[in-house]
């Protein structure tokens, strides 16, 4: 999985960042494949994913993409990068173990 972040100065109207925008929510299984890689358009999936994220970040839940909400979907694209390749995480548990971290 290769590791992407979003623009932090997103604009709903760039449709190089809406398809930014579908690759990520993609990779974190919040849009269908077909859809990640079909039109860039802020469609009512985008925006229900959108929400979905807000509310498990506990943020307003309005659907709009925020600086918060961008932190929360690069927060979670971040943790997926890592937890998702079995040799990363292993370094890491390793890591913890030499620091005596369980």
């Amino acid at each position: 999985m290769k590791n992407i972040k979003l623009p932090l100065d997103f604009q709903a109207d760039k449709k190089s960042h809406i398809r930014d925008l579908h690759n990520a929510l993609g990779k974190l299984n919040l849009l269908p494949p077909e859809m990640a890689a079909g039109v860039p358009k802020m469609d009512a999936n985008t925006v229900k994913a959108i929400k979905k994220i807000q509310k498990e970040n506990k943020l307003p839940v309005d659907g709009k993409v925020t600086a918060e909400t961008l932190g929360a979907i690069n927060l979670e694209l971040e943790h997926r990068f890592i937890a998702d390749n079995k040799y990363r995480t292993a370094e890491i548990h390793s890591l913890f173990r030499k620091l005596n971290l369980k």
